[in-house]
């Protein structure tokens, strides 16, 4: 039996009288929590902040990803270039942005463990 997840999406043309009427629904075994440690993704996601990543993705696309280098794991903002070319991104501009190719990925080196769908985090 497929359990469901549903995620509330908390934009403008979502609340109604107060309450959110817009889902993202997605397959429990399909995704993975994750705690934020670190600033590199600061101000779009803050430390301590808690991210759900949907671990089954057709293709690479430009969005916030979960991808292992090194042996750790970051939180980055890929844009996909032409020629296979990815930039791999930070919010916080202390950090440098930095190129991989697309057939580079998911090798010894670079892995995507998924895309993150959502985020939430203690006021």
């Amino acid at each position: 039996m497929n359990k469901w997840i549903r995620l509330g999406i908390h934009h403008r043309g979502c609340i109604l009288q107060n309450k959110i009427n817009c889902y993202y629904e997605i397959q429990a075994s399909a995704v993975n929590s994750y705690l934020i440690e670190g600033d590199s993704i600061y101000s779009t996601l803050k430390s301590r902040t808690i991210i759900m990543v949907n671990k089954h993705f057709n293709d690479i696309s430009d969005g916030t990803y979960v991808m292992k280098y090194d042996n750790n794991l970051l939180v980055k903002r890929l844009q996909v270039l032409p020629k296979g070319i990815i930039t791999v991104k930070s919010d916080n501009t202390m950090y440098e942005p930095w190129e991989i190719n697309k057939e580079d990925i998911n090798g010894t080196d670079i892995e995507l463990i998924g895309r993150v769908v959502w985020s939430g985090q203690r006021m």
